[in-house]
């Protein structure tokens, strides 16, 4: 399909057209008793103003599906969500800013609710700006504020357009929004001079504290209810009762779900009708996310437990500045991220009650943990999973196998998975396939079967159960994206059970350590917190264990570190890994294990420090990389800090496994 861009000039010229046009009919669009509604606005008017500014929304360009410039709101057969935003302005895979539509009779210029709607879906997704536009006027808010349902409409407003004033500010208009400016990078320019010095929070720091602060409720109520509960019953129940609730509450924003379900339950202090709710997940999406719905009967949902009902509350509107339906998975991995690196405790205090807190894991107790920026770990997964996957058929792509083997929250599985689903969708786009793939307004999408299909190419391992925990929510949750009650409607069983898939266990230690330790010296915790995981027996014969990509960030834990918190893996290490070398650090042996489980070809991408190029302790690591003639690729940033308020020199290192 041929494409020729709009110049200015003719953009203008447009944009005249438009004005002349709505002007002649200005109360017939804006009239209480009109029936023009807003799809009609977005063709007529809003459509054609976005083109004038030069952007592509049909995607004549005939750019790949994920990468196209403008995402439109999901319509499938005439059906509409209403609860995502009406489009999306993107520059390759990175979002700008969204758009928010209304009928030309809202008055937007004055109305706080679709204010805070607009505004709630720029915050969620972290844009600087978002509009909202019914033509007639055109608001640019500061997204970089959390909304608040008392705020005024004109709170974070830092610009108002009348249709009336489109010809003489459209160059102001132009050099702010315009595709052109987007591309050239003039809009991150002009956008950081207009945005408000408000104070503010971003939404994972804001979702971290939240989601705290009902660990700590729920806890007290556990330990109130049944005191025999120990602290590791009381986190696993505590964290899958709180992913049950944002998963439900996920599938609501998206139309999976009847909107204010969970709500209403809690409103009506029904604890049956919640627990029915939950069994009816059980069977709808046959997940281990809902497994044994009633294993925590201690958390009811009644007068005598009003802080469960509170927290199911503040999902919702007006107590939530969130939208749902375009949270995306990497934010809710950098909050889970933080989330595992906190525990709750017992506390005994003689003479008084017992005291429920939360505090950092030892082994986390001195450093600040953030979570992979995201443009990190979509470098690495184009490097190591694109480059591996290129020209391949959807049945070969099928036999692929990529692992994180220190998974965290789930965050390189979930990019990778959609590395998958957007290069299959692209390749059925152009060879062809009715059943594979299905046309919406915003473009194409893959079936949820093919998709299904693709999870079980993704494979993970974490030392923390409850790091499994928020890599199969995540997945589950990526799955679902962009799904409607009509595109499930036929499947019986929704989602797949992810035990085969994501695993716990210590994936540089396994059952051999005991020929090294006395297994009888340690006791009980001690050895469950070795988690020895073995490859051969959890995914299969030594011949088929072998892995075709390898990604993540994996942990960096000093000598000195790996003595006073695992002391007795530290013995293991120095005898089993030949890069436990003098001083090392704990990622030497997750590059030496990572080679060890390459198949032949395989691509292995991390993101580590990068002292082992350059210190003594790094020799032995050096020496396996050179032997090997395995590098491929080293990214070196030197002293350009990747990790937000953290001072770590990292590199990107991405191996190739020859052939023997």
């Amino acid at each position: 399909m041929s494409f020729t861009p709009i110049s200015k000039s003719e953009g203008f010229k447009q944009i005249k057209s438009l004005v002349s046009k709505f002007e002649k009919n200005h109360s017939d669009y804006t009239s209480n008793r009109s029936s023009y509604n807003e799809s009609q606005t977005r063709s007529d008017f809003i459509d054609p103003f976005f083109e004038s500014l030069g952007w592509d929304l049909n995607n004549k360009r005939s750019l790949p599906n994920y990468s196209r410039e403008v995402i439109l709101e999901d319509s499938i057969e005439g059906e509409s969500t209403h609860q995502n935003p009406d489009y999306g302005f993107q520059a390759g895979t990175e979002k700008k800013f969204f758009v928010e539509a209304k009928k030309s009779l809202v008055k937007i210029e004055s109305s706080k609710q679709a204010a805070f709607q607009a505004r709630s879906y720029g915050w969620t997704d972290k844009h600087p700006i978002v509009i909202l536009t019914n033509f007639e006027y055109l608001a640019i808010y500061d997204a970089t504020v959390k909304p608040n349902d008392t705020d005024e409409s004109t709170v974070c407003r830092i610009k108002l357009y009348h249709y009336a004033n489109y010809v003489s500010n459209f160059d102001e208009i132009y050099e702010l929004l315009s595709r052109d400016s987007i591309f050239s990078g003039e809009f991150d320019k002009k956008v950081a001079k207009l945005l408000t010095s408000s104070p503010s929070i971003t939404p994972d720091q804001y979702f971290l504290e939240q989601i705290n602060s009902w660990r700590l409720k729920l806890a007290i109520n556990l330990h109130t209810a049944d005191s025999s509960l120990t602290e590791t019953q009381i986190n696993d129940i505590v964290q899958k009762f709180i992913n049950r609730i944002i998963f439900l509450r996920i599938c609501e924003d998206r139309t999976l779900e009847d909107h204010g379900s969970l709500l209403k339950t809690a409103k009506q202090q029904n604890h049956s009708k919640f627990l029915e709710l939950l069994k009816n997940a059980e069977r709808k999406y046959d997940s281990d996310l809902f497994e044994s719905a009633d294993s925590y009967l201690p958390l009811t949902i009644d007068s005598t437990h009003p802080d469960v009902r509170e927290i199911i509350e503040e999902l919702y509107y007006p107590k939530s500045p969130f939208s749902f339906s375009v949270i995306e998975s990497n934010i809710l991995g950098s909050v889970y991220e933080m989330f595992l690196t906190q525990t709750i405790v017992i506390k005994k205090i003689t003479g008084q009650a017992d005291k429920i807190d939360l505090i950092k894991k030892p082994e986390d107790k001195n450093k600040t943990l953030v979570s992979t920026p995201s443009f990190i770990i979509r470098k690495i997964v184009e490097e190591s999973v694109g480059k591996k996957i290129h020209g391949m058929n959807p049945s070969e792509i099928l036999s692929v196998k990529i692992l994180d083997p220190a998974s965290g929250s789930g965050s390189f599985l979930v990019v990778a998975f959609q590395y998958l689903i957007d290069y299959m969708t692209d390749w059925y786009v152009k060879n062809g396939h009715s059943t594979k793939i299905y046309q919406v307004t915003g473009g194409w999408r893959l079936v949820l079967d093919e998709k299904i299909k693709l999870l079980n190419c993704i494979k993970g391992v974490d030392i923390d159960f409850n790091a499994v925990e928020v890599t199969k929510f995540a997945l589950c949750i990526k799955l679902l994206e962009q799904e409607t009650r009509r595109t499930i409607s036929a499947m019986t069983k929704i989602l797949p059970k992810l035990g085969q898939n994501i695993k716990c266990g210590n994936s540089i230690v396994d059952n051999s350590i005991w020929s090294v330790i006395d297994k009888s010296s340690l006791g009980r915790s001690e050895i469950d917190s070795i988690n020895c995981f073995d490859w051969d027996s959890e995914f299969g014969t030594a011949e088929n264990k072998k892995f075709d990509v390898i990604i993540g960030n994996p942990p960096y834990m000093k000598t000195e570190d790996m003595k006073k918190f695992i002391p007795h893996q530290l013995k293991f290490f120095k005898q089993s890994y030949s890069t436990a070398h003098t001083q090392f650090d704990k990622y030497y042996m997750f590059i030496q294990k990572g080679l060890e489980l390459l198949d032949t070809d395989g691509k292995l991408g991390y993101i580590v420090p990068h002292k082992f190029m350059k210190i003594g302790s790094g020799e032995k690591i050096r020496e396996i990389l050179a032997n090997n003639k395995c590098i491929e690729k080293i990214i070196d940033f030197g002293t350009q800090q990747i990790f937000k308020d953290r001072i770590t020199y990292t590199c990107l290192i991405f191996l190739k496994k020859g052939s023997s």
